[in-house]
This record gives C-alpha cells, sequence and structure tokens, in this order.
C-alpha cells in the first residue's frame, strides 16, 4: 500500500525559550558573544546533525530572528540544529554584521561564526558536510560573505532580502561551486531590489548574475508564476537556472508588491520552509535528494501552499496512484488519514 505523509509546517507563536532553545554566551576575540541555540526534539546524540545558521537584520538579535524566522520549529521536525547568533554593535550602536558595509560593526564576523561551528560540535555532533547559513537583510548579506570566503566549509546558502555588498564581491573567490538561493520583494525600500551604490550593494540581478557567473550556468532560466494562494497583494515568480557546473542549483523568489519583510506562512510562500526545503537538498559531497523529492520531480504531487494554514490543496496525477493519505503535524502527530 503506498501512503503519502504530509508533514504540514504548522507554525505557532512563540516568545519564551523551549527546553530544547538555550540562551548562551562566549567570548571571542576579547568579546562576549551571544548566541541561541536549538537543539531539535528527536536528538539523542546517536548521529551528527546538519547545522543552519540563521542570521539577522541591522538592530535586530537572534532572539528577534527566532521569533521571526521560527527556524526552530521546522528543525524539529527535519532533525537538524540551528543556531540564531547575535552581532556586536557599530558605531551607532546598532547590532551589525561585518559583511562588508559602511554600516558594519567591524569586528571580526566571520572568524566568530568559524569558530562558533566548532564550539557546537563539541556538545552537539554536526555534519559537517552540511552547514548552511541563511539570513535577512544584513544577515543575507553576511550569509554571502560566508559562502565567498568558506566554500570549503559551507554547503549551500540562501538570502533574503540582502545581496552583497561591492567591497565583497569583487574579491569573492570561492573554492567550490556553492548553491545559492534568493528571496526579494521589488517594492523593498530599504535594500533596493535594484541595489544601491551610494550604499554599496549591488541589485538582485547582479547577485545572481555574479553566483550564475562563478558556477557557469549558462544565460538562461525558466520562469514560474507559483500559485496565488492567499489574498496578500503579493504574487511569486520563480527563476530558476539550469545547466550549471557539477549541477549546482541557483534559484530566485521574486516576490512583486513585497517590501523589507520575512515572508511568513500567511502568505503564498513561507520564506524558511522553502529555504530549510533549497538548503536542506545539499552537502559538500553533492546534492541530496529524498524518496519523496523523487516524486515530486516527477509530478508525483503538489500541495500548496506550504506551509500549509486552515486549508490546503493536494494536486495529485491520479486518484489510483495512492491508497492512503497521512496528515501528520510539526510534533509527528496524526492529525488525518484518508
Amino acid at each position: 500500500m503506498k501512503l503519502l505523509a504530509l508533514f504540514l509546517l504548522a507554525f505557532i507563536s512563540g516568545g519564551i525559550l523551549t527546553a530544547q532553545t538555550f540562551d548562551l554566551e562566549l567570548e571571542y576575540d576579547g568579546e562576549l558573544r551571544e548566541y541561541l541555540l536549538h537543539i531539535p526534539e528527536a536528538y539523542d546524540g546517536s548521529e551528527a546533525l546538519p547545522l543552519l545558521f540563521s542570521l539577522h537584520g541591522l538592530t535586530n538579535t537572534g532572539q528577534i530572528n527566532r521569533t521571526t524566522t521560527r527556524f526552530h520549529e521546522i528543525a524539529d521536525t527535519a532533525n537538524f540544529i540551528v543556531c540564531f547568533p547575535t552581532a556586536l554593535t557599530n558605531g551607532f550602536g546598532l547590532t551589525a554584521w561585518t559583511n562588508g558595509l559602511i554600516v558594519g560593526s567591524g569586528e571580526d564576523d566571520t572568524g566568530f561564526l568559524r569558530h562558533l561551528v566548532n564550539v557546537i560540535d563539541e556538545e552537539y555532533p554536526v555534519d559537517r558536510n552540511r552547514l548552511y547559513f541563511t539570513g535577512f537583510s544584513m544577515g543575507g548579506f553576511m550569509s554571502n560573505r560566508m559562502a565567498c570566503e568558506f566554500s570549503e566549509e559551507v554547503a549551500a546558502i540562501a538570502s533574503h532580502s540582502g545581496t552583497i555588498s561591492e567591497n565583497i564581491r569583487v574579491d569573492c573567490q570561492p573554492t567550490r561551486k556553492m548553491p545559492m538561493m534568493h528571496i526579494h520583494g521589488n517594492s523593498d525600500l530599504v535594500v533596493a531590489y535594484d541595489g544601491n551604490w551610494a550604499g554599496g550593494f549591488v541589485s538582485v540581478d547582479s547577485l545572481m548574475r555574479h553566483w550564475r557567473e562563478h558556477n557557469d550556468c549558462p544565460n538562461s532560466y525558466t520562469i514560474t508564476e507559483l500559485p496565488d494562494t492567499v489574498n496578500d497583494d503579493r504574487t511569486v515568480d520563480l527563476y530558476q537556472f539550469s545547466g550549471c557546473d557539477e549541477g549546482i542549483e541557483l534559484l530566485l523568489y521574486e516576490v512583486h508588491n513585497h517590501n523589507h519583510a520575512w515572508m511568513q506562512p500567511e502568505n503564498d510562500i513561507s520564506g524558511s520552509a522553502e529555504i530549510w526545503k533549497f538548503l536542506s537538498r545539499h552537502s559538500l559531497d553533492g546534492e541530496i535528494v529524498s524518496a519523496i523529492e523523487e516524486q515530486e520531480s516527477e509530478n508525483f504531487y503538489r500541495l500548496f501552499p506550504n506551509p500549509v494554514g486552515d486549508h490546503f490543496t493536494l494536486q495529485l496525477p491520479s486518484q489510483e496512484v495512492l491508497k492512503q493519505i497521512a496528515i501528520i503535524d510539526i510534533y509527528g502527530s496524526s492529525i488525518l488519514v484518508i
């Protein structure tokens, strides 16, 4: 009997640190650094787990980033470790990553983040082939810097509403091909879609061209208009760059009529869900394809929106394909069997 299990990422409001999220600090380069570390509920120490760094935007903290992205909730289902570090302050008293922009703090953030990987690995074994970086705004800029300078350690990155500084781009010489995904609203008034040379950062098109050229992708792509499933006045176009060297994956989600904010489950796409879905396909050893993803690639089924709310649509190529459908929440509990 064929069984399709739909893991529905039902996001809930939080604020209080769960038993699996630890508020930690360490001293690095003479400074006290803070970070939140979330260990998935099912962790038993028997295997090394993927590690995701989620980096906040200007003026924010690891706690704000956790509340906004809710990656810790996905981690409990997908079984990975997620770290939400906090940057130090710049000359204006604002938390800011040293990512090549003039408003950066000037601290050794690349060294700090690499050191943090080792610290986490000592306590909770990390699959060093599956180290990922993502970030919002300045955190997105920082994720691109980590991909540029430490490509032998970083399996893949995803940035949201943050491109790359020109200072970092001109010196960006990764030693391996880099899977990369980007989400950006084309009405962003903070990090403009078309870039800001006075501000020192490139456009979304320039960012994608940079990684396209590095990954030896031909100048061709397909554009898919994603289903407009919710009434949020936004639509999403997915750009998929094909034919890249070594089969490297390169994706862009252009969100029409969207400003400088993280895409939430109540939108047509959830930024966190799409980012983890992308990152989890990649390893330093090559692309990871699960059985479900192989079925998806053959148009086995299609679920949207994902994560879902109270209602969702499941498209099947044939009613005879499945004998049973099980709906399971993020805690592993069965909601419905059809």
